[in-house]
């Protein structure tokens, strides 16, 4: 409980602060695009089904890469207590360097649960920053295609690009 305490703070009561937030944002930019052109909101919402398969995804990794972390933690601090608690038994059985062994062993296994939740996370993020450039380009190129058609302005374009900035941040932050 003591270690897990701020992980169920930041993954759980954040992340739903940031999901009504985006929610709020989504829905105002969904309508300012629309006015704008239908053609580059669908390349948006196409982005954002996009993004938010990317949970679903590495769902599973990152569930089991916390757990590891949160049972290397668990034990560690197992063994560090049994080793401050027992220091003096430690030291008359002269003992000391296998206890120190042990804890020492603990901790670089929360190192590793740490390094591979880290790890599965940068490639979760990753797939939604590819998403992301690969959808902006997208926009992008059809908004040029449509100034070029006169179908659309400069500055709607640009207006577009401001949305979709707005967009893109709340929802990547949510996936992360």
């Amino acid at each position: 409980m003591n270690n897990d305490i701020q992980m169920v703070l930041n993954d759980y009561y954040g992340n739903l602060l940031n999901l009504i937030y985006t929610v709020a944002t989504v829905a105002f930019s969904v309508k300012a695009l629309l006015s704008l052109n239908v053609y580059i909101l669908l390349i948006i919402i196409l982005q954002i089904v996009l993004l938010t398969i990317n949970p679903f995804l590495f769902r599973k990794p990152l569930q089991q890469s916390k757990e590891n972390q949160s049972i290397a933690k668990k034990d560690y601090n197992f063994k560090l207590t049994d080793f401050i608690e027992g220091i003096h038994i430690i030291k008359t059985y002269l003992c000391e360097k296998i206890m120190t062994k042990q804890v020492n062993e603990a901790s670089e296994e929360i190192n590793a649960a740490e390094f591979s939740f880290a790890k599965t996370q940068m490639y979760a993020n990753l797939f939604s920053m590819t998403v992301g450039y690969v959808c902006n380009f997208l926009i992008v190129a059809v908004g040029v295609y449509f100034i070029y058609k006169g179908n659309l302005t400069v500055g709607a374009l640009l207006a577009i690009l401001q949305i979709t900035d707005l967009l893109a941040n709340p929802i990547t932050t949510v996936t992360y």
